[in-house]
């Protein structure tokens, strides 16, 4: 028993990594934020912004679901590789047909579109045209975000989330920089996109016919009964998969909407980079999802209750600790942020401390989303999303048109904990399953010393040069880490970190003598 619950803490925590690690990539978009808010100017980059949130809220709809439906069948599955390629293939065939609809959809809908995107005529007579050519962009998000989900189905996290965040971004970057110097202004942006994203979806298939048959993938025929299990679980998800990329997306639209003039526009591009820069903190959160989701839905199917409460309390405890450490980090960097960005951009810091806040206050109820979708009846993930969301709008209805970028914060962060707070009620309710435990106190506690001391230092570190600032604060990262792996994590958690953790703790043969 306790050879397999180090067996999956070490495949949890080892997925975790390599998702982490790729998923570091996502530090590309950030740091391209800034660079594209100079280059394109507030308002462009605010149009900018909101047309690809939009996007990103309709191709949660496109992906049809499919993305969870391979998180619970290809694991479930596994025994029969012809039944595990039919399921990629009804995925990738659904996912493709809905995509292309629904961009053909935005190509007739274009000039109400444009209309309504750019209220002032920043694009000019360009407008329509540009929603025209972006709207194919749907096909190509969707068909990267199935085809990567098909690859982490197998438990091989690291190749995918490089392609689906790495690459795509960086090559979004050097598009955009590029076309700015040429000249190409008003297209610039968002043809860097669409062609970044279709370079995605063209490693993202290279990748998937890696863990593959090629030939098989498109055979989707001859087993009725199975694409009527997967499209009957995969299409109730698509209302919760709306929802929970609603949280991200929808402040953005809204802030376009809400508020007058150019003013909308800057605004919804400051939310957007402030939104973007929490989801670094987001980054755990999700590298744990990932991983979690289909090794909980492997335990479950496996009837192994008492595993998947191990890997729950296991990753709440990580997700805690080292979010606590980033948060403060990110809190550290936003002064650095705002004279990066200049004075016009001064709601961004406000506005980041307040998304911080909420995504680590939904920590504190670990990874309850992803145990609930893969153990439990998917219309329970649809009522938690639907709280969420309700809670959200009202707080971004009532207060954004007032606060701006802030107020339209306040919203999504109460949204969010909301949505997670429900979930972790529902495993406790049927499975008496709760996300701490007494090994929690000691980690939390020596992580959150680390937090304080970091931000302490940095207020003493104002008035030094940026770049002194930025190396110190990268140090006091490092240190931040290496302190709690040393003196916070008990001896069991710790083993999951192999060689580090023996050299850090002094130890020669297992992290994992002794009991927590």
């Amino acid at each position: 028993m306790a050879e397999s619950r180090q067996a999956d803490r070490r495949a949890l925590l080892g997925g975790a990594g390599l998702a982490f690690l790729g998923r570091l990539g996502a530090l590309v978009e950030a740091a391209s934020l800034p660079i594209f808010l100079a280059l394109y100017g507030p308002v462009l980059f605010g149009l900018y912004a909101t047309l690809w949130a939009a996007a990103r809220l309709l191709s949660a709809g496109t992906q049809m679901g499919m993305v969870l439906a391979l998180q619970r069948f290809v694991p479930a599955l596994e025994d029969d590789e012809a039944a595990v390629h039919r399921v990629v293939g009804i995925a990738f065939v659904t996912v493709l047909f809905a995509g292309v609809l629904a961009a053909l959809a935005v190509v007739a809908a274009a000039p109400e579109i444009a209309a309504r995107l750019d209220r002032e005529g920043a694009l000019g007579s360009d407008a329509i045209g540009i929603v025209r050519l972006y709207a194919w962009i749907l096909p190509g998000w969707s068909m990267v975000e199935v085809l990567t989900a098909s690859v982490r189905a197998r438990r091989r996290f690291g190749p995918e989330i490089r392609v689906r965040v790495f690459y795509e971004q960086a090559a979004r970057l050097v598009l955009a920089t590029g076309l700015a110097f040429a000249g190409v202004h008003r297209y610039g942006l968002f043809v860097a996109h669409l062609a970044s994203v279709l370079f995605a979806a063209l490693l993202a298939w290279r990748l998937t016919v890696r863990f593959y048959d090629r030939r098989r993938l498109l055979a989707i025929g001859g087993d009725p009964v199975l694409i009527r299990r997967v499209i009957g679980y995969a299409l109730p998800l698509v209302p919760s998969e709306l929802i929970v990329r609603a949280f991200s997306e929808l402040p953005v639209v809204l802030l376009n909407q809400l508020l007058p003039g150019a003013q909308a526009a800057a605004a919804a591009g400051f939310y957007a980079i402030a939104r973007k820069i929490a989801s670094v903190l987001q980054l755990v959160y999700n590298a744990f999802d990932y991983v979690l989701s289909p090794l909980a839905a492997w335990r479950h199917g496996k009837a192994d209750m008492r595993a998947v409460a191990d890997m729950y309390r296991y990753s709440t405890r990580l997700m805690l600790v080292i979010g606590a450490i980033v948060a403060a980090g990110l809190a550290a960097a936003s002064d650095l942020l705002v004279a990066l960005l200049g004075h016009e951009a001064g709601p961004v810091a406000p506005t980041l401390m307040l998304l911080l806040a909420g995504r680590y206050a939904s920590f504190l109820f670990g990874q309850a989303q992803a145990v609930v979708r893969t153990t439990m009846p998917s219309w329970l993930v649809l009522l938690n999303g639907l709280a969420g969301l309700a809670v959200m709008l009202a707080g971004v209805l009532l207060l954004a048109p007032a606060r701006g970028p802030v107020g339209a914060a306040i919203g999504a962060a109460a949204g969010l904990i909301v949505m997670h707070a429900l979930a972790a009620l529902e495993l406790a309710v049927r499975y008496r399953l709760v996300a701490f435990s007494r090994e929690l106190f000691r980690p939390l506690a020596v992580a959150w010393a680390a937090a304080a001391g970091l931000l302490a230092i940095d207020r003493a570190m104002a008035g030094w040069p940026a770049s002194a600032q930025l190396l110190l604060l990268i140090l006091l990262l490092v240190l931040s880490f290496a302190l709690v792996l040393r003196y916070g994590l008990h001896d069991e958690d710790a083993e999951a970190f192999g060689s580090l953790a023996r050299r850090l703790r002094g130890r020669r043969g297992s992290a994992g003598q002794g009991k927590p």
